[in-house]
């Protein structure tokens, strides 16, 4: 699931990571970009790629280059996720862009949570039986000041 992105598109997520305040600072860095992508499989793999004390502009270059073609798990593409964590930081400005840029890379489905399991077996599947609703009945049950409780009425 390699994004590719344009030229423009990817001039304009540089711009946007780099003007961040959240990432001025390495550990600014480190919590948004950790917290955009952990708990995934291959999450480690990526986070372990990048230099968190480089200049705003390389660092953003830099993690636009590595989350571009990255998946931290199948079918979850790391650039998407950064995108979803970074969006309630931007301006409504930037925000309706990067709604744009989601739009045009078929982003716009919630990506799968985390999980420790990646087999597929880990996947639940409800049988038809369980289509079948079942209803309990209770009694209703009134509680009284000094702790006693009448069932029924």
């Amino acid at each position: 699931m390699g994004t590719q992105l344009d030229h423009n598109d990817r001039r304009f997520l540089v711009q946007l990571l780099r003007d961040l305040p959240d990432l001025r600072m390495p550990k600014g860095r480190q919590a948004l970009i950790e917290n955009a992508v952990s708990g995934y499989p291959k999450s480690h793999l990526l986070l372990g790629n990048i230099q968190w004390d480089d200049s705003p502009m390389v660092f953003a270059s830099e993690v636009i280059r590595w989350f571009e073609d990255f998946e931290v798990a199948d079918g979850v593409g790391a650039l998407s996720l950064l995108v979803d964590s970074i969006e309630p930081l931007v301006s409504a400005a930037q925000r309706e862009q990067l709604q744009g840029l989601q739009r045009r890379q078929g982003w716009g489905a919630e990506p799968p949570a985390p999980s420790s399991e990646t087999s597929s077996s880990s996947v639940c599947q409800l049988s038809p039986l369980w289509s079948q609703s079942v209803i309990t009945v209770m009694e209703p049950v009134d509680y009284h000041r000094n702790g006693a409780r009448t069932v029924g009425r």
